[in-house]
């Protein structure tokens, strides 16, 4: 049996193997794929922002996929998993190229509820490059670069601002609305690798990502 990608333990999921050193912390879904750094602030990949408090109510690791559930505790009775996963977009990319995918689904006890949400992504930044309609490159002074990239069939906005050598990208998903016993999905991608050639792996995986197999919606 091959050796699990993650170790979970106390709600903190850790990579077992992986070319960078990253962690999640299932209670604060909005901190995402930590990513270990030299400076002083870590890059936080695909976090969610619920736009209200939220409850944990299930966490599991399983090969390359971290599962969490959680319920919103305002009115729209909002409940999301996510699923991070390592490496399931582009396997046959070199190795300093790192890359994570979380798939996100929203549902609603309620006959009608606001469904809409965002990924957040804070990362060290000094430039932003545009990578097709749903795509951001952060270039970082550091001889790596970060790409976040909505997959096309999802795309609703992406919005991106940068200070003093950090940013911020927001890919914000769903419609306005979603109705008692509809399952909505999207799914968002995260990269880190090297700054020389950027745009040319970056592109490759727009490429990949866009082409891969749709989810299953039930």
């Amino acid at each position: 049996m091959a050796a699990p990608h993650w170790t979970l333990t106390d709600h903190v999921a850790r990579a077992a193997r992986h070319v960078r050193d990253a962690s999640i912390d299932l209670d604060q879904p909005t901190d995402g794929i930590a990513i270990a750094s030299r400076a002083a602030d870590a890059d936080h990949l695909l976090g969610i922002d619920l736009r209200s408090g939220s409850l944990l109510t299930e966490g599991w690791a399983r090969g390359a996929d971290v599962t969490a559930v959680y319920e919103t505790t305002d009115a729209r009775r909002l409940r999301a998993t996510a699923m991070w996963r390592l490496d399931s977009v582009a396997p046959a990319l070199p190795r300093e190229i790192a890359v994570w995918e979380l798939v996100i689904s929203a549902q609603t006890s309620l006959l009608e509820s606001d469904s809409s949400l965002a990924i957040v992504s804070r990362v060290a930044a000094t430039e932003f490059v545009p990578v097709g309609a749903g795509g951001v490159l952060a270039r970082r002074g550091d001889g790596t670069s970060a790409l976040i990239l909505v997959h096309p069939d999802d795309l609703k906005k992406v919005s991106s601002e940068h200070h003093a050598g950090r940013g911020t990208i927001t890919c914000w998903l769903f419609s306005s609305a979603v109705e008692k016993g509809v399952l909505l999905r999207s799914r968002v991608l995260a990269a880190i690798g090297p700054a020389e050639g950027d745009t040319r792996w970056a592109a490759a995986i727009a490429e990949t990502f866009a082409t891969s197999p749709p989810m299953l919606t039930t």
